[in-house]
């Protein structure tokens, strides 16, 4: 069987598929674990009342939910980095994809024709025995 020329490239490419879905996946993680505090946030700031009363009381809960504003601006911010940086993860590894799919399709090509090449030496073998074993009958 002849081997497949591109088949340390293939390695190659698989490889560099398997280490897009590695980062895909920590770039997943990453944006839900950033849409998880963005919500944590955003519930705080709801959550959080101006509390009437005497002046002291009033200004701590406006800072309060100051602080929880810029907190949920923050997180907010932080989840729509992850997500542009899960995208483009998603891009590198569809790439990645593309290219170990491409050649797999040319090794499957070359494992078929390959097969067919034997079969086709195995069937002219077995019929030059057939015709050596009919010409050995025919001379008895």
């Amino acid at each position: 069987m002849s081997r497949f020329r591109l088949a340390g490239l293939l390695r190659l490419r698989d490889l560099q598929e398997e280490q897009a879905a590695a980062e895909l996946a920590e770039r997943t993680r990453r944006r839900a674990a950033a849409d998880a505090r963005a919500q944590q946030a955003q519930r705080l700031l709801v959550g959080s009342e101006i509390v009437g009363g005497d002046a002291a009381a009033w200004r701590v809960s406006v800072a309060t939910r100051a602080a929880r504003s810029a907190a949920v601006a923050d997180a907010q911010a932080g989840a729509a980095a992850a997500t542009a940086e899960e995208v483009r993860a998603q891009g590198e590894w569809s790439t990645a994809r593309q290219r170990s799919t491409t050649l797999e399709k040319l090794a499957e090509k070359h494992r078929t024709a390959v097969t067919e090449a034997e079969n086709h030496s195995e069937q002219l073998t077995l019929d030059e025995l057939a015709v050596q074993r009919a010409t050995r009958q025919e001379e008895r």
